[in-house]
């Protein structure tokens, strides 16, 4: 378990360092991102489950975090619980996906 948080955490630092135009701001630019973007419901195939992907995320990002830190620490307990259920199906990229947007959402929305 620890070494999925580490690695989780690490995926996150890569997303801090890169620009990105449009993040997402509030919970519902994240679902809306998250079903509808690169990577989303149009080009995901098979991956029948790209709404309830998406929502693990939605419902937790509407809560109040007090740090960025908690924000990504929530995203990668989010990963770590979906990524062995699809990591060898069809929506393991989706997963990675919305792991990217949520990093997005916590470096540009919690101040460190």
């Amino acid at each position: 378990m620890a070494k999925n948080l580490i690695f989780s955490l690490a995926c996150v630092l890569v997303l801090v360092t890169a620009a990105y135009a449009s993040y997402p701001k509030t919970a519902t630019d994240f679902n809306n991102q998250c079903i509808t973007s690169v990577g989303g419901a149009g080009s995901m195939g098979n991956c029948g489950d790209v709404k309830g992907i998406c929502n693990d995320y939605v419902s937790e990002i509407g809560k109040t975090f007090s740090s960025r830190a908690q924000c990504l620490a929530m995203c990668a307990k989010i990963y770590n619980q979906q990524n062995p259920a699809h990591a060898a199906d069809s929506c393991a990229s989706h997963v990675s996906h919305a792991f990217s947007l949520c990093g997005e959402f916590c470096v540009h929305n919690f101040p460190r």
